[in-house]
């Protein structure tokens, strides 16, 4: 399995900070790559939004979630994922919005790319569904101080993965068979270690969760 590209920590990353000497295309390799995937996916999860920057286009049907929405009430559109570095498209029902070149609303949109916040006073037109498709690019940059905090945090993270799979003692392990499916599972004891592994990280992540607020 290939590293998932949202991942703030790479091999070489990995190697610096830890000390180790994990090669390209060893097992070894394979291993971090699962632990790299799985804390970018929790963290990610726990934030609910994508953290590291990235181009997102409406054309693109991998990334339809992220660049088409539905209509929606009121005059604010919150970006799924911010800060917003560069919007290059926002159309509304198949007319191109541009930025405002006023104070007013007749001329576009007022953009907070901070915090990922559009409000275009024409309205969004409520009721249409997949009207709305935005080209943007999103999320934190190698030059910024949250990329540095995140990357960090991913690393710690790995870290411990690393540590507990070094420490696990596979006599603690039950294979089992349902039909012909076989898999293998810790016991309860064993799974004991990773009982509040992340809680120092996530209280930390915490500030980069993305709250959505809306209004009945």
């Amino acid at each position: 399995m290939g590293l998932n590209a949202s991942s703030f920590v790479d091999l070489e990353y990995f190697n610096i900070m830890s000390g180790l000497a994990i090669t390209a295309g060893s097992s070894e390799e394979i291993i971090f790559n699962n632990f790299a995937n799985s804390v970018i996916n929790n963290m990610e999860y726990f934030c609910s939004r994508k953290l590291k920057e990235k181009e997102y286009s409406s054309t693109d049907e991998e990334d339809e979630d992220f660049t088409i929405f539905d209509g929606i009430q009121g005059t604010t559109f919150w970006f799924p994922t911010y800060p917003i570095s560069e919007l290059t498209l926002f159309s509304i029902s198949g007319v191109t919005i541009s930025p405002s070149t006023a104070f007013d609303d007749s001329t576009g949109y007022f953009l907070n790319k901070k915090m990922g916040k559009l409000v275009y006073f024409g309205g969004f037109d409520y009721g249409y569904l997949q009207n709305i498709k935005a080209d943007y690019t999103g999320g934190y940059n190698s030059e910024s101080l949250e990329y540095a905090e995140l990357q960090v945090l991913s690393y710690e993270m790995i870290s411990d993965l690393y540590n507990n799979k070094n420490e696990s003692n596979n006599s603690e392990l039950i294979s089992e068979k349902i039909g012909g499916y076989s898999y293998t599972r810790a016991k309860p004891k064993e799974l004991e270690k990773y009982q509040g592994m992340f809680p120092d990280v996530f209280s930390k992540l915490y500030k980069y969760k993305r709250f959505i607020i809306q209004w009945v």
